[in-house]
């Protein structure tokens, strides 16, 4: 029967480690489940006899690049199925290898189809769900895989994953005024392109069959300087458009983000909420702190807050609220509270409540967030209605009467 070599955690999330015997990789995690114990990670060990020893390289050397998957980011309702189902799998212990597997048969996303069998093969001899997940940065942003990978340093892997499914939901449903603002905004250079492409032209109709002037109603729009502005613009909102969904432009949205208003204090309050609820339980499950503190800061959503948390680079022996107080992310009462709970030895209790009232912040910040876009969204529709059709009235239909007349 073949021998595995895993690496877990108890109730109390201490660490353990040791060799288990077991049919397939699978049953070796189940067997630990009912031992009482959360595995982090099962490998096989290698047999003595030759043809295995000479079989496990030729697998890891066959295994090839990561598939090509384009630099299109994944919408956020299909990665909220994909972060339900892994985390429903692995609560149900089964092996890193056969969840890639199972993701890859049922994801109805082709690209997270490719990389799950890619990530099924490369994971087979053993590894994380975060380390595979590392090689494709288009289709996980780094706060995905760095919440994934802080999971499984804490022991609280599935939390960790429907905490991530739930963080797409809210992205997905969140993208709805977006959208409303982009057809208010399509609305609004439309209706000003074609009355500015009205403008004259039935005065110019009539001229052309009086005296055969040069300029024609086809040409005369060409000749306005505000339909080339418009157009422009135009053609740099379907730039945008198809740019924003592309990861090589993560960072500087990200950046856009912060200097917004609600949006800056929106991403303020998920980032802190993700890094204190990580730390939370990282704490909880005995991790170091200052380790603790650096797989926190990489389970950041925003990639600007992450690296500037994780730029404190906390000392071996330093404590929290000192590394909390070279921080001007993080508010001086929730620092007094943080030193307070570490000088009574109950940290993570303090890193829980701001966790909780960040999660609190972030809600309140994204209702004020619909309403201004709701609201600015209905003003540009009505406005670039109001606008088109008072352009087409002063141009085309007040030429149309003065010929009638």
């Amino acid at each position: 029967m073949p021998t595995y070599e895993y690496r877990a955690r108890d109730e109390a999330g201490a660490p353990r480690s040791g060799q288990i015997e077991a049919p397939d990789g699978g049953r070796a995690v189940r067997m630990l489940q009912a031992r009482g114990l959360q595995a982090a990670q099962v490998r096989q060990i290698a047999s003595a006899q030759p043809q295995v020893v000479v079989a496990a390289p030729s697998v890891r050397s066959a295994l090839p690049a990561p598939p090509a998957v384009g630099t299109k980011e994944v919408p956020e309702g299909r990665l909220q199925l994909y972060f339900a189902s892994m985390a429903n799998l692995v609560r149900a212990g089964i092996a890193v290898s056969a969840v890639f597997e199972r993701l890859a048969a049922n994801t109805s996303d082709r690209r997270l189809a490719r990389a799950s069998a890619w990530m099924a093969r490369s994971t087979a001899e053993g590894g994380t769900i975060s380390g595979a997940m590392r090689n494709f940065p288009t289709l996980f942003a780094p706060g995905m895989v760095g919440a994934v990978a802080a999971g499984e340093l804490s022991g609280s892997l599935p939390q960790a994953l429907e905490e991530l499914s739930e963080d797409c939901r809210r992205a997905f449903w969140f993208r709805i005024p977006r959208w409303i603002t982009w057809v208010s905004l399509w609305n609004f250079a439309l209706c000003l392109l074609v009355g500015v492409s009205l403008r004259g032209v039935v005065l110019q109709g009539i001229d052309v069959l009086a005296d055969s002037s040069s300029v024609t109603p086809v040409n005369q729009p060409l000749r306005e300087p505000w339909f080339w502005l418009i157009l422009g613009a135009m053609g740099l909102m379907l730039f945008w458009g198809w740019a924003i969904r592309r990861a090589f432009t993560r960072r500087l949205r990200h950046r856009v983000e912060l200097m917004t208003w609600i949006r800056s204090k929106m991403a303020r309050a998920e980032s802190l909420r993700a890094f204190s609820r990580h730390l939370e339980r990282m704490l909880e499950a005995g991790i170091a702190p200052a380790k603790a503190w650096s797989a926190a800061a990489e389970a950041v959503p925003n990639v600007i807050l992450s690296e500037r948390l994780a730029s404190l680079n906390p000392r071996e022996n330093e404590g929290l609220a000192d590394v909390a107080a070279r921080s001007d992310l993080i508010a001086p009462e929730w620092r007094g509270l943080i030193h307070t709970a570490e000088y009574a030895g109950r940290p993570s209790q303090a890193l829980g409540a701001m966790a909780q009232a960040q999660a609190e912040d972030a809600e309140r910040q994204r209702g004020v967030y619909w309403a201004l876009r709701l609201t600015g969204a209905s003003m540009l529709l009505l406005a670039g209605t109001l606008g088109g059709f008072a352009v087409i009235y002063g141009t085309y239909l007040t030429n149309v009467f003065k010929i009638v007349e």
